[in-house]
């Protein structure tokens, strides 16, 4: 039985499927071809079929799927182990693969040392303090919770004499305020603080938090729309739309803290301190109609590291819209068009 796909057919397919595959093949043989592709990310050329393309996999080069960005990787690495910081010298919206090694620093003990993403995703972080990625279930002594949260909460004294595992409650006091509380050291170093100073610090959008999108909120749901990143990419056509240039950033026309308050309001939820204040329902809630805004209000435009600094330089970061956009482009363009006459 003759395939149901043209060669037309079966390229837009796997493009669609996996829009960082590029199929250069001439011909096309049926849903088992091995078709000749480019990897859009890191260039390299291989072979894969309508069927394999379809089941997830793609370039073997990247590890078989498309490779994070390192934005991505820096807040998975917050959300599972935000004691290990990477300190590498990359671009936030760059392609990271697997493999690559990455400058990384123990904020506990000042290790500095290189993992791959796949290490750090299997729990190889710092040899010194071995500490292990995302083991929640691992026994730490009372000492080592008591070294690590005086790092990563400064501002919280920890009154408990005695520690049994993480998800039971410790006994904590503010510095700031002397407010006494309770909070697992799961919670804390997550980001979890005294409930009387997040409370005055979440006071709705006037908070800085709201400026740009930088909330733990934000974080998380800006990691939850690499799709809609993607989509931009290629309709950027993989350059600066100004410069014609490589691109650094993926650029919100319509403003990411626009987006967020308008997801907040939807849903009827409040912006709260920490990412770990949110229950699963409600960040499904969140992640589900921040995606279906960002499909609202348009994909994003691809820029330059200058071009992109000139534009916030410009317009400041928080409430940047479409009219913005639009007349930034219009000078821009102008510019390069008087430079090339």
């Amino acid at each position: 039985m003759a395939s149901k796909y043209t060669l037309e057919k079966a390229k837009g397919r796997i493009e669609e499927l996996n829009p960082n595959i590029e199929v250069i093949d001439t011909e096309y043989l049926g849903g088992n071809h091995r078709m000749l592709c480019k990897c859009r990310v890191d260039g390299h050329v291989f072979r894969a079929s309508l069927a394999s393309v379809r089941s997830g996999r793609g370039c073997p080069k990247c590890g078989g799927r498309a490779p994070l960005t390192m934005y991505d990787i820096k807040e998975d690495l917050k959300i599972t182990s935000p004691t290990i910081i990477i300190i590498d010298d990359i671009l936030d919206d760059a392609y990271v693969r697997s493999t690559a090694k990455l400058k990384c620093k123990c904020s506990v003990c000042g290790l500095e040392f290189k993992a791959s993403r796949n290490n750090l995703n299997a729990g190889k972080g710092c040899s010194h303090c071995s500490i292990k990625l995302g083991a929640e279930h691992r026994t730490h002594t009372y000492d080592y919770v008591i070294e690590s949260l005086a790092i990563l909460c400064p501002d919280v004294e920890i009154l408990s004499t005695s520690y049994v595992k993480s998800t039971e409650n410790l006994i904590c006091k503010c510095k700031i305020d002397e407010t006494i509380f309770e909070k697992s050291y799961t919670r804390l170093k997550d980001g979890a603080q005294c409930p009387a100073c997040s409370k005055r610090k979440i006071s709705g959008e006037n908070n800085q938090n709201w400026k740009g999108g930088i909330s733990p909120l934000a974080m998380h749901l800006r990691w939850g729309i690499s799709q809609w990143k993607k989509d931009s990419m290629r309709d950027s056509n993989y350059k600066c739309v100004i410069s014609g240039e490589n691109f650094d950033h993926i650029h919100h026309i319509y403003g990411f803290d626009l987006i967020l308050k308008e997801t907040l309001e939807i849903e009827k939820i409040e912006l709260k301190p920490t990412f770990s204040d949110y229950t699963d329902l409600e960040l499904r809630r969140l992640e589900n109609t921040c995606a279906d805004l960002h499909k609202k209000y348009g994909l994003g435009v691809a820029l330059s590291e200058s071009e992109h600094n000139l534009f916030h330089q410009t317009y400041g970061y928080g409430e940047n819209n479409h009219k913005q956009w639009t007349e930034f482009l219009t000078n821009r363009k102008e510019h390069y068009n008087k430079q090339s006459t």
